[in-house]
């Protein structure tokens, strides 16, 4: 199965008239997804989707050169190709998030054009919307490319935390269709899964890295900020913001002449500085940041830490414990076990 993040127009604003949601009608009569892409056909794609990279990325030269519009290389492939080969395969799910809900859409037909008559009563239709107001000048030339889908669930509450912010994924937020791939975005699939009701009384453990993976990446940094003020460190922010290479400062402002976290420790020696960069996916130590905490690999160097360092660090803090099984009590429902630390292959 594939998961694909989708949108329906800017800011997804047509989303309720392609979903018919909220009393909305569109002209099909059914939910149905759409893409733009200007004046291409489904039959110009499909041509477009066997050639050779390069080949292709000589047209777009040649049609830029004539003030023709042809969707660059990456476009073609990274989100017009998922959009077809979804209707085509029908072993995709679409993921909508659209004002704090999460729609789970299922392919049902193959893509189709819009006619020239259609998109008049399209456009007539969507210009009639007081709320959002959505403006049709960025469309009303092109061929429309649409597909007949299924709502198959709206979350609205209960919603795990790294699904409720997969929007903010800027590679997935910048286009029309992206594939969610599992190497990213792991954690989040776990939780479409689980929404879909397909993980029940699951035994398998996770490691370190996988159980990490299930925090989205402002999760993960601020499990490391509570590491560093449940252990009695000052830290002014769970993010560092611009700082570079900088996510999190921690600050030994107690009475303690040092204060150790992890094994090998990291030491806050009495009013010394220390910085950490956090990245999920880092595979060498930052230069700006002292340390650097990643999922990625093990470096072998104290100051480049792992997912396990992070584990049995948490496991000694009992606040910071209660945060993480609180955090993923969504993904222990899915399970045999009671708590995240049994499920946990140490």
């Amino acid at each position: 199965m594939k998961y694909n993040y989708l949108k329906f127009g800017k800011s997804n604003k047509q989303l309720d008239y392609w979903l018919e949601l909220n009393n909305s009608k569109n002209i099909f009569g059914r939910p149905t997804a759409v893409i733009f892409f200007g004046k291409i056909t489904s039959e110009q794609f499909k041509e477009y989707f066997k050639k050779d990279k390069e080949d292709y990325k000589l047209l777009v030269k040649e049609a830029e050169k004539k003030n023709d519009y042809l969707p660059q290389c990456t476009d073609l492939h990274k989100q017009i190709k998922p959009f077809y080969e979804a209707g085509e395969t029908k072993d995709t799910i679409f993921v909508t998030i659209y004002k704090g809900k999460i729609y789970l859409l299922e392919p049902k037909s193959e893509v189709r054009d819009v006619s020239s008559e259609e998109l008049k009563r399209i456009i007539n239709d969507l210009n009639l919307v007081k709320k959002p107001k959505i403006s049709t000048d960025d469309f009303k030339d092109d061929i429309l490319k649409v597909m007949d889908l299924e709502v198959l669930k709206i979350l609205e509450t209960d919603i795990p935390y790294i699904l409720r912010t997969l929007g903010t994924d800027r590679y997935l937020n910048s286009g029309t269709c992206r594939e969610i791939k599992e190497k990213n975005h792991w954690g989040s699939i776990q939780a479409i899964k689980l929404a879909l009701g397909e993980r029940k009384n699951v035994t398998e453990k996770l490691n370190s890295s996988q159980l990490f993976k299930l925090l989205s990446p402002h999760q993960f940094e601020t499990l490391i900020f509570l590491l560093l003020i449940n252990a009695g460190v000052f830290s002014p922010a769970w993010r560092a913001g611009s700082l570079p290479d900088i996510d999190i400062i921690g600050i030994n402002y107690s009475n303690e002449e040092t204060i150790t976290i992890g094994d090998p420790p990291i030491e806050f020696k009495r009013n010394e500085e220390i910085t950490l960069q956090v990245k999920r996916k880092a595979e060498k130590k930052k230069q700006n940041a002292k340390y650097t905490i990643s999922l990625a690999i093990d470096l072998k160097d104290p100051h480049f830490l792992t997912s396990d360092w992070v584990f049995k660090a948490v496991k000694k803090q009992q606040k910071t414990k209660e945060w993480l099984e609180n955090s993923l009590k969504w993904f222990i429902k899915g399970t045999k076990y009671n708590s995240i630390f049994e499920l946990a292959n140490e």
